[in-house]
Parts: structure tokens; sequence; C-alpha cells
């Protein structure tokens, strides 16, 4: 995990910084690329806590699936597959943090919406107290694939907003989104902009 510890003083204060990860929680780590959310998370809810990292690109995977033996990671499991709003198969570009959604990508990955992921798990959405995501600008997309867990379940969000589309960064447009949906939501911490969100 030693290429991954700026990741300690970066990214993680933000993560956690509106929602504590208890034991027995059941978390979603989306974007999940080393692991380094991922361990950290799976050492938080422990054994009967559960956490799904979600990584399409497929260097990114098997560094995480080495990095989760490497962590004696029992309460994880590893799921190759992009986050959107349906199933389908897209054009991907890129390795490591930088891989992304292309439409003139040389690379197709596999791609799901949260709820029917849930689904084919047999996981209630009532179980879901928390969901970590960066995954580099298709969070609108992940929101519209999540609407049953977001109207069932009450997790609490944490996405990181500061990538850009169509001019703007994603932040403003996660905010609008996840407010119509009942959520009370603010952005903030710099170094790694990050939008957090939790049912009023």
């Amino acid at each position: 995990m030693v290429e991954d510890i700026p990741f300690f003083w970066v990214e993680l204060p933000g993560y956690i910084q509106e929602y504590k990860l208890n034991e027995g929680d059941y978390v979603l780590d989306c974007g999940a690329f080393h692991g380094s959310f991922g361990i950290y998370a799976a050492k938080r809810v422990g054994e009967k806590g559960r956490v799904l990292c979600f990584e399409p690109e497929k260097r990114n995977l098997e560094i995480l699936e080495d990095n989760l033996k490497l962590n004696n990671c029992k309460n994880i499991i590893s799921i190759k597959k992009g986050i959107w709003n349906k199933q389908d198969t897209l054009k991907f570009s890129g390795t490591g943090p930088g891989a992304q959604l292309d439409k003139k990508g040389n690379n197709s990955i596999q791609v799901i919406d949260i709820d029917s992921e849930l689904k084919r798990l047999k996981i209630s959405p009532t179980k879901i107290k928390f969901i970590k995501m960066d995954i580099e600008g298709a969070e609108l997309e992940a929101i519209e694939g999540m609407k049953n867990l977001i109207k069932k379940g009450s997790p609490n969000l944490a996405i990181a907003s500061y990538h850009w589309r169509n001019g703007e960064q994603t932040y403003k447009e996660v905010e609008k989104r996840l407010t119509k949906l009942g959520y009370k939501v603010k952005t903030g911490y710099s170094r790694h902009l990050t939008t957090w969100a939790k049912k009023n």
C-alpha cells in the first residue's frame, strides 16, 4: 500500500468528514482504485459489516485484489464493473487514477447501476449505510442508477465532485440532483473537493 500513502493525508479526511463508519455498516466504494478506502472501511465495519469495491480497470483491480489479500480483508467483495445509470458496455481509456469513460477509448468495460447490482447480490437497500464515490465524472449517471436505494434506504454519501463536465465542476449538478431526492447536501474540502449528503 506504500504508493497509496498520500490517500490518508489528502482524500480520506474528506470522505469521512461528515459520517464516521460504524461496526456492522455496509459500504459501497465506487471507484475503488487500489483499495485504500476499501481497506480502511473494512477495518472500521468489522466482521459483521461488508464493503463492496467497484473497480472496472484491469490493472487497478489486480492491485486492489493483491492489497485485499495482503491486508486479510475477508469482508470485502471486489467487483470488476464501473458505475453508471444502467447495465451496459462502454468505451474506456487510460490507466491508474485517471482512467475514465471515453467514447473514443480503446478499451471496453462493463458498467452497472447500483440498484440492479444490489438486487443481483440480494442486498437490501436498507443495509447500505455509506457510499464513497470517485468515478471521474460519471457521478451524475451513478445517482440516476441508485434511486431505488435512495428511496428505500438512507445511505450517507461522500462524492468526489471536482471533475469537469460541460465547463462546470460536477458538484453543482450533484448538489441539485441529491437535493431533489430529499438530501441535505454541502460541498467542501478543497484539497479533494467532496460533496456530502445525508437524508433530511
